[in-house]
């Protein structure tokens, strides 16, 4: 908290609150004489009149206009002062309210028997698989598996091959097709060798054989991955339960000493509410002037 704003005597935070108030008034009273500023007279007269009649007369407020800005600014310098100060009280009183045991203690150099972290189990090998697998198996499986989305784009129900085959087997049926009418008539004609058919599905098994090898290496590896991250986790249980244990042992020890670390924090929590409720907000010299012909209102 920054106390550069307080001292055992000035304002309280409302009585502050109420100055700024009054500033903000003062300085928009002030403005409203500038903000009249006309520096014509305005005349009017009907067709038949011979001599024109006086609507407006000037307003002229040019000469205080400086003053007018030198005492607005002034004004707004003190609101700032004000306002600032009463938001750094309210968060310093915040920030000791929200301010919990375990974060007193470690502000304080006090050191707390340290609760273990029960282990995740392991799950995921893109994202643990570095934990687990060695570089030779985790290299080999990113390979496999950016080798399957290859092949999948051809072998897949909708990738190249299927739809080839589709569209060929269409066009052995569908040998001819027709567009438009009369004159604007088209007739296409399909022709599809003889072995097409056999090459296509030739090459897609021959495919279909290659990704399924990849596929069974690759299902191999996530096996060993989840064979060893269930190792890994009842290892990291094992130690968590160990540890736990230990923890456990010292906190009952600890048990009388941390009853009176609580009480010392709920002791230093009310003496800095305390403390923080009872600064008063000062007024600079800067703005003592402002500040007393806004006061004197």
């Amino acid at each position: 908290m920054n106390k550069v704003f307080f001292a055992k005597e000035g304002l309280t935070a409302t009585s502050a609150n109420h100055v700024a108030n009054m500033a903000k008034e003062y300085a928009q009273r002030i403005s409203a004489q500038a903000d009249t500023l006309r520096l014509y007279s305005k005349s009017a007269r009907l067709l038949g009149d011979a001599q024109p009649s006086i609507v407006e007369v000037p307003l002229d407020t040019l000469d205080a206009i400086p003053d007018v800005i030198r005492r607005v600014a002034q004004c707004n310098a003190l609101i700032g002062w004000l306002r600032e100060a009463i938001n750094e009280r309210e968060k310093g009183l915040k920030a000791v309210q929200d301010c919990n045991f375990m974060v007193w203690a470690d502000e304080h150099n006090i050191t707390l028997p340290e609760k273990p972290v029960a282990p995740d189990s392991v799950s995921d090998i893109d994202k643990v698989g570095n934990e687990i697998l060695n570089v030779k198996d985790r290299n080999r499986y990113i390979e496999l598996k950016t080798k399957m989305a290859v092949y999948g784009k051809y072998i897949h129900p909708d990738g190249l091959l299927p739809l080839a085959l589709k569209r060929v087997s269409y066009r052995l049926a569908n040998p001819t097709e027709i567009e438009g009418e009369g004159r604007d008539m088209v007739v296409f004609s399909y022709n599809v060798e003889p072995n097409t058919i056999d090459r296509l599905n030739t090459i897609f098994f021959q495919l279909q054989g290659e990704y399924r090898a990849l596929q069974a290496e690759f299902n191999g590896i996530e096996h060993r991955f989840r064979m060893e991250a269930e190792k890994e986790y009842s290892k990291r249980l094992a130690e968590y339960k160990k540890k736990y244990a230990e923890y456990q042992e010292k906190i009952n020890i600890f048990d009388t000493e941390m009853s009176r670390l609580q009480t010392m924090f709920v002791e230093w929590q009310q003496q800095e509410i305390k403390e923080i409720t009872s600064l008063r907000i000062i007024i600079p010299n800067d703005l003592q002037g402002i500040y007393a012909e806004v006061n004197g209102l």
